[in-house]
């Protein structure tokens, strides 16, 4: 049985923002709200020890007087799935959240 070769996911930030798997640049569309960039930017530099659903909100809406915080968060981590998904990111969930700690799904 062949062993699935995982693929690197680069992340540019200088003077834009631009995500790469292997060789091929993801097309984000035109149309990237901050929160979506934010979001995206924090789970997959912070890697595989993920990020909790405190710090996330945080860092995503900062100190931003939310209705409910968590339907926030959830409505954008579907939109942000939705996008890296359509973009050709691999993976079923893309961003995995487990016991409340929010990590890229490799």
């Amino acid at each position: 049985m062949e062993a699935k070769k995982k693929s690197r996911i680069y992340v540019e930030m200088l003077g834009g923002f631009s995500l790469y798997i292997g060789d091929k640049q993801l097309d984000l569309g035109n149309n990237n709200k901050a929160n979506f960039l934010k979001l995206t930017e924090i789970v997959l530099l912070r890697g595989l020890g993920g990020i909790s659903k405190r710090d996330l909100i945080d860092g995503i809406f900062g100190h931003k007087s939310l209705l409910d915080e968590n339907n926030s968060l959830n409505n954008l981590l579907h939109q942000a799935r939705t996008q890296l998904k359509k973009a050709g990111m691999p993976g079923k969930k893309i961003i995995d959240g487990k016991r409340g700690i929010y990590a890229p799904e490799y």
